[in-house]
């Protein structure tokens, strides 16, 4: 991706203010995949209710711009109207990430 392409590291949250739907979705998880590289995820449980279902669990994920990794658990919520999917939230330690996303970036990495 070339350096005018690149999303910057606060166009996920932009994206997310200020749109909903499909292509706000796709936008998000492309510049996701832009400035970061996913190091694990692990589920722990997977909880349903009618319309609602909330995936927790625990990821690892290194910031490209760093190099620095943020370990934190998260819980995203769906809301289900028939087959489609008409509410995404994701929680996360939000703090941790951004120190991830402002630190120096790590020499060894």
């Amino acid at each position: 991706m070339s350096k005018s392409t690149r999303p910057s590291r606060h166009s996920c949250l932009r994206a997310a203010a200020a749109g909903t739907g499909r292509r706000t979705i796709a936008d998000i998880i492309r510049d996701i995949r832009a400035l970061t590289v996913s190091i694990s995820v692990e589920v722990d449980d997977i909880l349903a209710n009618g319309s609602r279902a909330a995936i927790i669990g625990a990821l690892q994920t290194r910031i490209k711009a760093t190099g620095n990794i943020t370990v934190t658990q998260f819980a995203t919520i769906l809301t289900i109207t028939g087959d489609v999917v008409t509410r995404f939230q994701m929680l996360e330690d939000s703090f941790d990430v951004s120190k991830a996303v402002r630190a120096r970036p790590m020499n060894n990495q």
